[in-house]
């Protein structure tokens, strides 16, 4: 247990990056439950302490936040991009379509963070 102790006072934990593109919503929560039972061995405290706490005593991020940035850098990336690409022309019709597909869940990423999207 002392190599858990060791990942998490070296900042380790941030080096992982959970990709929901790739997988499904109960890998997500698996890493989710995972970290919080780290969070939790760490600060020696019972399974009954509400997640916010361990989460704000440490300073972490949520896996979720950290997701929906790399979700917001990639969106910030193909809107940026020439429009003479083919990679801006799919994303330009993904994002006209936007129906139960990645430009749909962006939008509704950004409408829960209250992001102002022109269309």
């Amino acid at each position: 247990m002392t190599f858990l102790r060791h990942f998490l006072t070296q900042g380790w934990y941030q080096s992982w990056i959970i990709v929901p593109e790739f997988g499904d919503i109960m890998i997500q929560m698996y890493y989710n439950n995972i970290q919080n039972r780290a969070m939790r061995y760490f600060l020696g405290v019972n399974k009954f302490t509400p997640t916010h706490t361990l989460y704000g005593e440490l300073g972490w991020v949520m896996p979720r936040y950290r997701s929906w940035l790399s979700f917001a850098q990639l969106w910030n990336r193909l809107i940026l991009m020439n429009d003479y690409r083919i990679t801006k022309k799919i994303f330009l019709w993904d994002r006209l379509i936007c129906c139960n597909n990645w430009s749909s869940e962006m939008f509704e990423i950004l409408s829960d963070l209250e992001v102002l999207i022109i269309q």
